[in-house]
């Protein structure tokens, strides 16, 4: 995977412009919600998936 590069980067990133802002401001549109107990966002085009989904193994979700 990508993340022990990004992770890298990022520290590097962070030596270099110590400044930056760490905090994640929610945009218009997105919102806060809980799912399976943990805090998750979600917009209305994507929205938390229902908690009582229910699938067919065999099936791809997208």
């Amino acid at each position: 995977t990508a993340a022990p590069v990004f992770r890298e980067f990022l520290t590097q990133y962070i030596e270099k412009f110590p400044d930056t802002t760490r905090k994640f401001s929610i945009p218009n549109g997105v919102y806060r919600g809980n799912y399976k107990g943990e805090s998750a966002y979600y917009t209305t085009k994507s929205p938390l998936p229902k908690a009582n989904m229910k699938f067919n193994e065999s099936e791809i979700i997208f």
